[in-house]
This record gives C-alpha cells, structure tokens and sequence, in this order.
C-alpha cells in the first residue's frame, strides 16, 4: 500500500516539476469548480428554506424576509449565475487539465529521447525494423502516453482529499468518537482497495502481452486467408465463417477479451465497492447516532449534522481509491518508462538527480527464464555465468527476428536499458556466403584473410581464403560489437575442427555464447555445450541436457496448448537430464 502511494505521489510530483504553471492553475480551476458547485447548493437550499419560514439567521441574526416577487427572481438570477460559474470553471478546469497532458507527454518524449542519445544509439536503423524499433516507439510514445493520461486522473485527487480532510475537521469538532469510527472503516476500506489496485496493474500488463500475442495469431490468420484466396463466392462465405469461429475460439482471442474485460471492469468494481462499503459505514453511524437521539442523548439536529459529514467524508474517500485505482491500471508501462529514462521512479520531493550518460553494462549472470506450466521443480530460474555455452533448440529457424525475441525472452534484456540496445549479435551459414567477394572485387586482397587474429585461429594448416577465415571473421567482428551474448549457427561452427573450436572460443570466454538449430544438433564435445534450452519463438520451453530436450521437445511444445501435460512439465528426472546450475 505505502509502495502504491509512493508510485502515485512521484508521478503527480513530476508533472509538477515539468508543467508547474498548468499545475496550479488546473487545481484552481478545479477548486474554484468545487467551490460554485458549494455555493450553488447553499443557496437553493436559503432560497426553498425562506420561501418556506420567511426567516433567515445568519451568525445568529435572524432576519424576516417576505417571499416577494423581487426576493424570488434576485435569490433565483443569483443561482443562475452560480451554475453559469460553476459551467465556466469546469470547462476551464478540462481545458487546462488537457492542456497539462499535452506538455507533459511532450516533456516525456523529449525525456525519452534525450536518454536514448545520451546512452549512444546513434543509428536506430541499423537495428531489426520490426523489433527494435517499435520498442524505442513504445517508450517515445504509448508509455510516455500513459504517463501522461495518467495525470488526468492524479490531478482530480486533490479535490476529493481536501473535502475528506474538511469532514474529518468538522467530525472531530463535533465527536471525536464518530471520527475514530470513521478512522476504522476506512482502514478496512483500504483492504479491497489495495487489492485491487494490484490486479488492475496485473491486469493491465497481462493485457498488454496477449494483445501482442493476438497480432502474431492475426497475422498469422492473414496469410492463411491471403493463400486460400480465390475460390467461389459461396466458397468464400464459407470460409469466412469457418475462419471467424476459429479466430474467436482461438486461445489467445479468448484470452485478449477476457482481460479486456477485466480491465474495463476493475473501475466498475472500485465504485461499487467503495459505494458499498461507505454506504454501510454510513448507516452503521448514523444508526447508532439516531438511537442516542431516541433516548434524549443529542438532539436530531446532530444527527442530520453526521450523517452530512459522514457522507462528505465517505464520498470523497470513495473517489480518492477508486481514482488511485484507475491510476494503477497503467502502472507497468508508466514504471518502465520511468525505468529506462530515469532508472527508477522519479522522487516525491525536490528535482531529480541529472542522469549521466552510461552505457549497457554486462551482467556477472544471465538469468534465463523457463516457461513451464505446473512444473514439478520449484525452480523456474536459472542463472548461466558468462563463458558457459549453451545450445538453443529451435521450433523454427532462427532469423535476426526470431534471435532478438529469444534475447528478448531472457532476464537478461528486463533492464529497459539494455532492452533497447542489446542488438542481437549473430552469425549465420549465410552471412558466410554472403561475405564471399564478387567478381569486381576478385582482384583485391581479402582484408580478412590477413588479420594475424584469424591466423592464430586457422592455425598453420588452414586456408586463408577459406570459408572457415571468413566465419572466423564474423564472430569476431560481432563479438567485438556485441554488449555480451553471441548467437552462432552450429551449420556454420561445424566448418572448424576441434583445435580452431577451442581456440576461437578462448576469445569468447568472457562472453554468453549460444549455439543455435532447428531438428539436429551435432554433438560435438569440444564446443563445451553444458545445457539446452528450448525455444518456441515466444518463451523458453525447457532447459535440460541436449538428449533430454531432443527426446521430448514434442511434448513439451505440446503443453504450450494444452498447459495441462505433466509429462512436459517435469524438468527430466535424471540426474544427467537435470542441469544444475
């Protein structure tokens, strides 16, 4: 609870250090909204009161008013002008409330690309289009968006916090028994509140994950219908229907809805509890106060007296946790927001410490996370130090897009930091080929050929111009730019023999070197490959020896779908199955 508090307060606190003046001015224009909508009440309520008793005390002057034409029309034109007040100010309030989410999503943009330049991403261009990019996006964008929306509900809070606080004044002066009362129903109020909270910022980040899992099956859905074009118009109908009610039983469909849903429904959720549970506060009070009045102990007036301040003060509770509510649905992407540009939640008070600019450092481990759905092992995370090799298994091949997911499906890139530049760094049986000189360039020396490095690698019966030279190039050129995870097509590692192995990956000791193929994996002993994970393009499936993962990865991929399979999920009951780490 005091975390969510903490998360909220920063967040309001650093609108105010970026947008000061729209600040204060929204929350005048807010006060000033609350005060004419006060006003207004007071006086339709002298207006009916004299209209009725022809009487008016005012700090203990009693007036008599006769109820004339003229009384009615001047008490009725001032209530007009209230409410025309009361109009103004709110629009006024709106309007400079969007004005603040303005500047402030602008700030946030200019935040996030001043820490891009500053960590040194120079060339976004250069990285995976359909990966690195977006995610740069994300935060220059959706997430610096919702920091932004956020402020819509943040900046409403001090209204309702304010009313709070003037009934419990006004409860303390008139029976501090009440006000203890209050005190406790509000602390069992917090409960279900904290609850929630919690969920809608669950909700919201599981939501987030399955919308990007429905585009992956959308499209997937897209080629399909694309290649099963042209057939017949009642052929067409068919297969339209056919594919709609796949598409909707679809798991990750039903999945996306569902959350959808639920995230629609916690705000729903927060006004009925909170009307709930002041409502019952409110009669268990106001109950016991009306049986004192029964029996001589205060009079009625008192009563009507708490059961106003009651409602005043439950009121404003009730919107106060339901706004942090609808604040905390958002609280994932604003978090890695302020992760990435500032490292951390902004402070409470005073300015923000000037960030310097770092760049991504390696981590001493990597962990890695394993997916396994009711897992028998209690250890769902594995810790690889660099210089371990490890192979990946493969559901499909593996391109640059597929590499970065994997990186992606590691702790090792939840530093938003290194998420953003941790380009993936790999070499393919492809790049060999493509590396191979055209036929303008036949007649210059190949640069490669003659780095002593490579020399010392081939060794002194290799071929310098040789597909091996070229391979020996690559990995060291990639090593070199890579922040500490290498990826190598075993098609291409196999060209090496087992003295060129060991010393190629004596200059990768320091580095996280993985292995990478799809159905077959070459054994070879010297690459010093302790472990196997499998891969199903979204997450790690399964971690085990290489034996252990090639004879059952068709169950565990299996349990991707069925997520009921114990057999997938045990992690190899054998001692030389199971790796320990």
């Amino acid at each position: 609870m005091i975390k969510d508090i903490q998360f909220l307060v920063a967040l309001f606190a650093d609108a105010r250090r970026q947008a000061p003046r729209l600040v204060l001015r929204t929350q005048f224009f807010q006060l000033a909204s609350a005060f004419w909508t006060s006003v207004i009440s007071i006086i339709a309520f002298t207006t009916f009161y004299v209209l009725e008793k022809g009487t008016l005390s005012v700090l203990g002057h009693t007036y008599e008013i006769e109820a004339t034409n003229f009384v009615l029309v001047t008490m009725f034109i001032a209530l007009g002008i209230c409410l025309c007040a009361q109009s103004v100010f709110f629009y006024l309030e709106n309007s400079s409330l969007n004005r603040l989410c303005r500047v402030y999503e602008e700030k946030n943009v200019a935040r996030a690309i001043r820490r891009i330049r500053s960590i040194g991403v120079s060339d976004l261009a250069e990285m995976p289009g359909r990966l690195d990019r977006p995610s740069a996006l994300r935060a220059m964008q959706t997430d610096a968006r919702f920091a932004a929306n956020t402020q819509r509900v943040l900046q409403r809070a001090p209204v309702p916090i304010v009313m709070m606080l003037f009934g419990v004044a006004v409860l303390a002066r008139i029976n501090p028994t009440a006000l203890i009362a209050v005190l406790l129903f509000t602390l069992a109020a917090a409960v279900p509140f904290v609850i929630l909270s919690r969920r809608a910022s669950v909700i919201s980040h599981n939501f987030e994950r399955s919308a990007a899992r429905l585009t992956q099956t959308k499209r997937s859905w897209l080629d399909k219908i694309i290649l099963e074009s042209g057939h017949s118009a009642d052929q067409e109908d068919e297969d339209d229907d056919a594919h709609f009610r796949e598409l909707a039983s679809h798991t990750s469909m039903r999945e996306f809805m569902s959350l959808f849903e639920e995230r629609v429904n916690i705000l729903s959720q927060s006004t009925a509890i909170g009307g709930l549970i002041s409502s019952v506060a409110v009669a268990i009070v106001t109950g016991i106060f009306a049986w004192e009045a029964l029996n001589g102990m205060m009079p009625w007036s008192f009563v009507i007296l708490h059961f106003a301040s009651l409602q005043f003060i439950f009121r404003a509770v009730s919107r106060t946790t339901g706004l942090a509510v609808s604040a905390n649905r958002f609280r994932t992407q604003i978090q890695r927001y302020f992760d990435f540009t500032l490292g951390g939640m902004p402070p409470m008070f005073g300015k923000p410490a000037p960030k310097t600019a770092s760049k991504p450092s390696v981590p001493a481990k990597l962990p890695v996370k394993i997916h396994l759905p009711d897992a028998k092992s209690k250890r769902k995370t594995f810790t690889i130090a660099p210089g371990r090799r490890s192979f990946v298994i493969a559901n499909s091949l593996m391109d640059r897009f597929e590499v970065y997911r994997f990186v992606l499906s590691l702790g090792y890139n939840d530093n938003p930091t290194l998420h953003f530049l941790n380009r993936p760094h790999f070499v393919t049986i492809e790049h060999i080929d493509d590396a191979v000189p055209s036929e303008d360039d036949l007649s210059e020396p190949d640069r490669s050929t003659a780095d002593p490095d490579i020399k010392e690698i081939i060794g002194e019966d290799g071929q310098p111009d040789s597909r091996t030279a070229r391979f020996i190039h690559l990995v060291l050129t990639e090593a070199a730019a890579s922040t500490g995870v290498i990826f190598i097509d075993q098609r291409a590692m196999v060209l090496l023999d087992a003295a060129q192995v060991d010393r190629l990956l004596k200059r990768l000791e320091k580095l996280h070197v993985f292995f990478y193929a799809t159905r077959t994996v070459q054994r070879t002993k010297s690459w010093g490959v302790q472990e196997a994970l499998l891969f199903d393009g979204t997450s790690i499936r399964a971690l085990g020896s290489v034996s252990y993962i090639l004879k059952n990865r068709i169950e565990f991929l299996k349990s991707e779908e069925t997520e009921t399979d114990p057999k997938a999920a045990a992690m190899g009951t054998g001692d030389d199955d199971l790796v320990d780490l």
